[in-house]
């Protein structure tokens, strides 16, 4: 089902009078909306029909004050004269609160509270800012940025600071000791959302969560939300993933239950069917709990989730429960489908009775599901209003209460418009409110929210979130207690396995912890590889329980090799002293991110130490080491054997200043041989009546803090590695960790040859112009910031292809003013296009000492690359080249990065890198909606500088205008699509620019082939280069051989087998946010020929026609192209005529019946079939 297409419900009544009864009819009332400035809408010059509705939204910069839609309702008590619902929407122009002031600051500029306008702080002389320096307006009414304080090193707790629009009752007299609580109130019309007393605890942390303060026209951007509602989908996949554990009272032991434990999982969604939403609107609410089933999934296995529903307006009543049979995802998606015909008045009234529908989930639906007592439980409340009928709020504030202490109900409530009680939904939610409670604007977005999360698969590659991020969840002490599945995602225990020829019995052996930070890289500490030799080093992923038994039971998909011997990269001065006390571990291979596994961020570039290792506040260290405190002898030896403990461990800790770890060090260290404490590379941590502490076993382990990120987001960044102590846990003693802020430049520079630790980059919401800049003239492009954010402008001219993450990229030659020439430094790490030249060399004339420089320059003129062809089949010929010969990025069929190119393991897909398939893009359609998401519907591959090869059959819902082709592009997630590069997106040359197949048919797929001749020429690179043609290859027999080169074909499409099932349903199916390649072999006709006879159940399709398709696949299935690559390439490495190996397409993906099921193969379009025609029109 596609989610991109609006929903109408018409509904044909009568309305009675006392005369007669008539149709009612609503006329078009544009001529007289188009008055109102501002407006937008979806109306349509026609009559509309009873309960039909049109949708309304403003220009950026301004909002709308009432409700956001007009329903076709015919003449009422409030509108006599009227047929439309409601009076006309009006446009307000957006501005933003007053910042208000923070404590202890020594002033603030603020610029407008317009849209665009800005506001400085600054801090008193000995205060740290925290935070924002600098904070912009948003057209959605929000400062962007994040809650500035100013900060004390004499303050116990740091600085919780005041939300915007509120105030700090008795702020005067806080000086954030333990023990303090500080009290909120908001201001005017604003509700209070979130803690409104928060208490400093002894942790160095705040209780409860930070506050804010709303106004009823105040939500969050849609893509905001997507990333926030996403983030709970993945904790709810996550908890029923996670390992079924139990908890002894005795001794809080953590222990592993039979995996055959059936409670799973029962969701419930409670929607508000009253009579201020219209079903349009309603259907809306159904698509995005759809949306989640359709991630969640639905009655495989025993641990399955269930779903149940119920409506309600004045009264509740029952939609489907849990205990209904359930046998598949589709059919469940069916059920919810068929809620639509329940929003009857006559049955359940016109009301806002939320008391009453949560009572008949206590009372009703949670009894019926008996055979499953103990199954976790989430409840997802859907409302646009307040409660009127049934006891208001109390009622159901009670109900709620109620769900979750007695049945450990999990409650979501998504309010949607400006009429919901905010409070009410506060009281309602569970904690904490940050993950439980969504304001959305209207039900236009909640349809864009679920187009979001349908097309996008879970993505667990953002680093530093965990299953529950705000679960640290009570700030105490939790020194000692044991860690829950997901609670540390990134944490990997590192085992030795040694090879040992004739020994049965030999099992792993544990010594040291570490985190994983890329896909491919674990950070630890160099101390840890003394005794293991690299080849025996075993990487374990995602493990909790470590003992021998859980260990004969551990996925070994999870446990990973070292890549090689020079793959343990320690750091070259670390010493006997334990100075430089860090490591890097290269994987073998790609780690698969899950819930379980996952990165943790590294110190982001905009993170100072001030903040990474404030005193204010708690860090978490979590490892497997020794339980118990214990102290050196009295001969300072420590060779006592302690063991560690089986199960995963956690431990708040409070970082110290550098006077209390040099004090410590000198007073109360009796047996170490380090000199002196060097706060430039370490840090100590811990509590000075002991008691708690890292102790043996726990090395290499993360340091880690919550912090807010640059995008706005708080993630958990990794401050630091466990290094050493003496003894464990011991009054007045600290534990010592390795700095990591002092090692970002090391880490990057071992990591930018392969996969760099994901950066964060700040997010800046789209209808927002940069503060204006100084002009700079400029041959190439520019590049203009405030370096110093004190008002000055510094301008450089750079090239528009970036260097590929590589840290301490320096560039020279700049006055500030004028350039017509670039200076690149350390640019061996860099991808530049080969279409600049070198126009001078020398030493770098600003920075002597720095390394020689380049001076690139654009060419006047650009070369058309080699369409393609052999043997006279037109004037040009293919261009012959010598090994000695440059390739340029004209060249089609080259990669920039050829891994993975063979076979390899077929296991359904692998994730490509940059470079990989440098012709494949992404299609989107965006939509000229001022709200509305890109949204990806298809492949294809770039063939020629502005022409783009896909299927005819994905252009059934997109105008050519409304087509974009994104080059270049390897994760099409929306976090992702806000920070691409706008110049590698290209709109069509115009409506007669899509070319499909004048004999494409629609029925059975014939001729599945369509051209788009884009708007401009595509500007090549080692990222985005064309793909060779089939007749460029030397022998035209070996395009197809089934004996041949391995083939392969490359999308974003569904990434897990399914199958259409007996009533040949092909639902909801999410695609892969990362581009991902399989090898598909070629088969003989005849294979395809039984295999559509014997295999295809539901296909329309008469029969298999090999002269204008070909399939390939393997016959177990588990490989395949799927939902959402149609239109990508296949293609094979081949001889071309002029010598060289290349890669060329001889396919399109076009179509299947399901995905990677057994017996059944992937059905392609025979690209040499159309040689002819792509010449004719390309040619032209």
């Amino acid at each position: 089902m596609d989610y991109s297409v609006a929903k109408t419900v018409i509904s044909f009544t009568v309305l009675l009078t006392a005369a007669s009864c008539s149709e009612v009819i609503c006329p078009s009332i544009l001529e007289s909306e188009a008055d109102i400035e501002h407006l937008q809408s979806n109306m349509e010059n026609r009559n509309y029909r009873l309960g039909e509705v049109v949708d309304y939204h403003c220009d950026a910069g301004y909002r709308i004050l009432g409700k956001t839609w007009r329903e076709c309702s015919g003449p009422s008590l409030d509108f006599p004269n009227q047929t439309w619902s409601d009076l006309d929407p009006i446009c307000s122009e957006v501005e933003c609160p007053d910042p208000g002031d923070i404590q202890f600051e020594a002033g603030r500029y603020l610029e407008s509270t317009n849209v665009g306008g800005s506001v400085r702080f600054s801090c008193r002389s000995g205060y740290s800012l925290r935070g924002s320096a600098v904070r912009f307006c948003q057209p959605d009414g929000m400062w962007n940025g994040t809650l500035t304080t100013c900060d004390h090193e004499s303050f116990f707790c740091p600085n919780p600071g005041i939300p915007i629009g509120g105030r700090m009752v008795n702020a005067h007299k806080m000086r954030f000791r333990e023990g303090e609580i500080v009290s909120y109130e908001c201001k005017g019309n604003k509700v209070l959302i979130g803690s409104r007393q928060r208490e400093c605890l002894k942790t160095r942390a705040w209780s409860g969560e930070p506050p804010t303060c709303q106004g009823p026209y105040d939500f969050e951007d849609t893509l905001k939300i997507a990333s926030r509602f996403g983030r709970e989908i993945e904790g709810i996949v996550a908890d029923l993933q996670a390992p079924i554990i139990d908890q002894s009272p005795k001794d809080r032991r953590r222990r592993f239950i039979d995996p055959g434990y059936t409670q799973g999982m029962d969701i419930y969604f409670v929607f508000d069917a009253s009579g201020s939403i219209p079903k349009a609107h309603f259907r809306y609410s159904l698509d995005l709990a759809k949306a989640l089933v359709s991630k969640v999934g639905g009655a495989d296995g025993p641990r399955r989730a269930r779903y149940g529903a119920c409506v309600f307006a004045s009264w509740a009543q029952i939609s489907f429960l849990v205990s209904d049979p359930q046998p598949s995802v589709e059919i469940v998606l069916l059920l919810i489908d068929g809620l639509i015909d329940q929003v009857n008045p006559e049955e359940i009234g016109q009301g806002t009775a939320t008391g009453k529908a949560l009572q008949l989930v206590h009372e009703t639906m949670i009894p019926a599901a008996h055979d499953r007592p103990n199954a976790k439980k989430y409840l997802f409340l859907f409302t646009d209003g307040k409660p009127n009928v049934g006891g208001y709020i109390a009622t159901a504030r009670n109900e709620a209460a109620t769900l979750r202490s007695r049945y450990g109900v999990e409650i979501h409530c998504i309010g949607i418009g400006a009429e919901v009680d905010r409070n009410e939904l506060q009281e309602i939610a569970s904690h904490p409110i940050s993950e439980h409670l969504f304001f959305i604007r209207d039900y236009g977005e909640v349809g864009l929210l679920a187009q979001s999360i349908t097309q996008q698969e879970l993505d667990y590659s953002p680093c530093g979130y965990n299953k529950r991020p705000s679960d640290r969840r009570s700030p105490r002490i939790v020194g000692g207690e044991f860690s829950e599945s997901g609670n540390w995602p990134w944490q990997v225990a590192l085992f030795c396995d040694p090879n040992i020829a004739g020994c049965d019995d030999c099992v792993p052996t544990f010594f040291c912890g570490g985190s994983l930070i890329a896909r491919k890289w674990v950070l630890s500490a160099a101390q840890c590889f003394r005794r293991c030799d690299v080849g025996d080093i075993r990487v374990y992923t995602g493990i909790i329980d470590k003992s021998q038994d859980s260990l004969l039971e551990f996925d070994p998909t999870k446990v990973y090799n070292l890549d090689g011997d020079d793959a343990l990269i320690m750091h070259e001065a670390f010493n006997r002293y334990l100075d430089n006390d860090i490591a890097l571990l290269r994987l073998s291979r790609n780690v698969t991110f899950s819930p379980n596994v996952r990165p943790i961020c590294l110190p982001q570039p905009n993170m100072q130490d001030t903040e990474l290792y404030s005193t204010n506040g708690a860090a978490y260290v979590a490892g497997w080491g020794s339980t118990y405190p214990y102290d050196t002898d009295v001969d300072c030896l420590d060779d006592t054997y302690r063991p560690t403990s089986p199960v995963l461990k956690e431990l708040a800790i409070p970082v110290r200043t550098n006077r209390e770890c040099r004090d410590s060090i000198q007073d109360h260290f009796r047996c170490s041989i380090v000199a002196a404490y060097k706060p430039a590379i370490a840090f100590c941590a811990g509590y000075s009546e002991g008691n708690l502490d890292a102790c043996r076993g726990d090395s290499g382990g993360p340091v880690m803090r919550q912090l807010r990120t640059a995008d706005g987001s708080r993630r958990w960044v990794q401050i630091g590695i466990v290094s050493w102590g003496e003894g464990c846990a011991q009054e007045g003693r600290y534990g010592i960790y390795t700095r990591l802020s002092a090692y970002k430049e090391w880490i990057h520079n071992h990591i930018g040859a392969g996969e760099s630790p994901i950066q964060i980059h700040e997010h800046t919401s789209a209808g927002v112009d940069a503060p204006e800049s100084p002009e700079c003239n400029c041959e190439v492009w520019q590049e203009c910031m405030d370096t110093k954010r004190d008002g000055e402008w510094t301008c450089r001219c750079i090239h528009p292809q970036h260097c590929d993450d590589v840290v301490g990229q320096e560039q020279c030659g700049s006055d500030g003013r004028t350039y017509a020439s670039i200076c690149k430094l350390k640019a061996t790490a860099c991808l530049l296009d080969l279409d600049i030249r070198v126009a001078s060399q020398g030493p770098c004339p600003e920075s002597p000492g720095l390394k020689d420089y380049s001076v690139y320059e654009s060419p006047e003129s650009s070369v058309d690359p080699d369409f393609l062809t052999t043997g006279g089949q037109n004037n040009e010929s293919v261009p012959t080249r010598t090994a000695s010969d440059q390739v340029t990025f004209d060249d089609c069929g080259y990669q920039e990065n050829p891994r993975h190119r063979t076979w390899g393991t077929i296991a359904g897909g692998q994730h490509s890198e940059a470079g990989q398939w440098p012709w494949q893009v992404a299609l989107f359609c965006h939509v000229n909606c001022t709200r509305c998401l890109p949204r990806f519907f298809c492949g294809g591959s770039l063939i020629a500088r502005n022409w783009v090869l896909s299927a005819a059959h994905c252009f059934r819902q997109c105008k050519p205008s409304d087509i974009r082709v994104y080059t270049g592009i390897i994760d099409k997630s929306m976090s992702s699509l806000q920070y691409f590069d706008p110049a590698l997106v290209y709109t069509l040359d115009g409506d007669h620019a899509l070319i499909r197949h004048e004999a494409f048919n629609s029925d059975n797929l014939d001729n599945d082939i369509a051209l788009l001749r884009l708007s401009c020429n595509v500007k090549l690179s080692s990222r985005v280069r064309t793909i060779c043609m089939p007749h460029l290859a030397l022998t035209g027999r070996t395009l197809y051989l089934p004996s041949g080169e391995p083939s392969m074909l490359a999308g974003w499409g569904t990434a897990q087998p399914y199958d259409y099932g007996n009533l040949c349903i092909d639902g909801i199916k999410p695609t892969s946010s990362l581009l991902r390649h399989v090898v598909v072999p070629v088969r003989t006709h005849a294979e395809c020929r039984q295999s559509f006879l014997h295999h295809f159940q539901c296909a329309t399709v008469s029969d298999y026609k090999p002269d204008i398709a070909f399939c390939a696949g393997v016959p177990e299935g588990g490989s395949d192209a799927c939902k959402g690559d149609s239109g990508g390439p296949v293609m094979r490495q081949l001889t071309v005529a002029d010598g060289t190996r290349r890669w060329v397409q001889i396919g399109i993906v076009s179509w299947g019946e399901g995905c990677a099921v057994e017996g059944r193969y992937g059905i392609y379009i025979r690209l040499s079939a159309y040689t002819d025609w792509i010449q004719e029109h390309v040619g032209a």
